[in-house]
């Protein structure tokens, strides 16, 4: 058991990604929520639109991107990447529980391309 903790906390140091969307997926079971997003989903949505914070604009790494879900979890809205967006850590949290998607040319519950 000590060496698995030992071996996580080094694995999830070395990638960072993996240990965000691992703690996104731990918290939506616990709020019940549909859906779940990978590592890799999340690595490449962030390249997507430029390592930048759709809210504020700022880009990595000024600032650190968190997950935020379009519609939040508490208002029925699924873990899924179709209902993430890279928001900073302090516009995530000024959105609150909030449904807003700054997502450009977007509509909840459609995929873009």
């Amino acid at each position: 058991h000590q060496y698995d903790r030992v071996r996580n906390k080094v694995r999830y140091e070395q990638n960072p990604e993996q240990r965000s969307a691992y703690t996104h997926a731990r918290r939506a079971r616990q709020r019940n929520a549909v859906g779940w997003f990978t590592s890799t989903e999340w690595r490449n949505m962030r390249a997507a639109y430029g390592y930048t914070c759709l809210c504020c604009g700022r880009r990595e790494p000024e600032i650190k991107l968190t997950p935020d879900h379009v519609i939040p979890i508490a208002l029925g809205g699924s873990n899924d990447i179709s209902n993430i967006q890279p928001l900073c850590l302090s516009c995530n949290l000024s959105k609150a529980c909030k449904t807003i998607d700054y997502r450009p040319g977007y509509q909840v519950g459609h995929h873009n391309g």
